[in-house]
């Protein structure tokens, strides 16, 4: 996912590894 996700959700960590 993007940067911009990340800051918005704040929990793309998790979806990264996926």
């Amino acid at each position: 996912l993007s940067d911009s996700e990340e800051e918005t959700t704040g929990t793309v960590s998790t979806s990264d590894l996926l």
